[in-house]
């Protein structure tokens, strides 16, 4: 199991789009401070596992396939992760298990709405 900067990049880029509205590539990697180039690569990647859908043309972008409450934390680390398989039995095996279930159970939707409690506080 990995855990990467490209998971942080997609998890950040996911939790700025809605179902409704699409976001720019430019915009999004304005707003995490990455390249386009990086930020293509990881859309690309979200599409292909049905995460995410992009439209083209002045008013395109991408947007959520699907509802924040059908996606994981683990669809969005595994769309854009390649994972190397833990030795069985060993400490990280343990780990990534640990972890795997973790992602598993928290969904796009509790992510919305941590932010916007975190906002609410500030």
């Amino acid at each position: 199991m990995r855990i990467t900067s490209r998971t942080q990049a997609a998890v950040t880029l996911m939790a700025a789009l809605t179902q409704d509205q699409p976001v720019s590539l430019q915009r999004l990697a304005a707003a995490q401070g990455r390249a386009v180039s990086s930020l293509a690569t990881i859309c690309a990647a979200l599409v292909a596992a049905g995460l995410i859908v992009g439209r083209p043309g002045i008013r395109g972008g991408y947007s959520l396939a699907r509802d924040p409450d059908a996606i994981t934390l683990e669809d969005v680390r595994l769309a854009v992760e390649r994972d190397n398989p833990a030795t069985p039995g060993s400490a990280w095996d343990f780990a990534a298990e640990t972890i795997h279930l973790r992602l598993n159970d928290v969904l796009l939707a509790d992510v919305f709405a941590a932010l916007r409690q975190r906002r609410k506080a500030a």
